[in-house]
């Protein structure tokens, strides 16, 4: 077998038997190689792979006419495609001047989590309006009109107060539910018809001996006195126009 050598000495390529080429002499200088200038066998070349299928590029693909071409976002095989509009952080940094702020939607989101919950026990809708128009704004209303109502309600959901009605329609009333509550869940505003002069004494220790904790008269100008007691009651006073509480 023929194998390709190369001269160390004068850099000249021959060929010769593989037997001898461990003492071959140069034939252009005459120089004996010595077995420490046969060729190490080579490796096969690795195999190629198969070619990609050929894929059009953008600049050979027709525009559709009319209409201005879009790409839809590759994605790896078996990996859903990230939603075009993900939600918005809770907090975001300003690249410029690295001022912290919270974008509009999620500063909505956190104000309303963050609102008290009042419920209503009252039957009457002009005075349920009275009382929405007083707190809402800074509160979340739930009305319950009759006692079974208010006690779903109570179960159901996390109540900061309760605005209750002393005389509901069907003959119940709201000592009927304060006595069947087995603990004061919450601070208690009672919101009556009756004479003032008739709330005082025995009749509102009896309210507060079942845990009321104030008292609302009803009225056709009762907003104002609602909403600040209210914030009272739940540790968010309301303060004037002019900064007082």
């Amino acid at each position: 077998m023929k194998v390709e050598l190369r001269c160390p000495s004068c850099g000249r390529g021959f060929v010769a038997d593989e037997a001898d080429s461990h003492d071959a002499p140069c034939p252009g200088c005459g120089v004996t190689l010595g077995r420490a200038a046969r060729p190490e066998p080579s490796l096969p070349p690795a195999p190629l792979a198969p070619p990609a299928p050929s894929e059009t590029t953008a600049a050979e693909q027709p525009e559709p006419s009319g209409t201005a071409a879009t790409s839809a976002p590759e994605t790896a095989p078996g990996v859903p495609a990230s939603p075009a509009d993900p939600a918005p952080a809770e907090a975001v940094v300003c690249p410029r001047c690295s001022l912290h702020f919270t974008p509009r939607a999620a500063a909505a989101a956190k104000i309303e989590s963050d609102r008290k919950t009042i419920l209503v026990v009252e039957d009457m809708d002009y005075f349920l309006d009275i009382v929405r128009d007083a707190l809402e704004p800074n509160f979340l209303v739930e009305a319950a009109k009759t006692v079974d109502q208010a006690r779903a309600a109570l179960i159901g959901g996390e109540i900061d107060l309760i605005l209750l009605d002393l005389t509901l329609s069907g003959g119940e009333d709201g000592i009927g539910l304060l006595r069947g509550l087995p603990f004061k869940p919450c601070p208690i505003l009672i919101f009556t018809a009756e004479d003032e002069s008739v709330m005082y004494g025995e009749t509102w220790e009896k309210l507060r001996a079942l845990g009321a904790d104030d008292v609302v008269i009803k009225g056709m100008n009762v907003g104002e006195s609602i909403l600040r007691k209210v914030g009272s009651l739940v540790g968010q006073p309301i303060e004037d126009d002019d900064g007082g509480a």
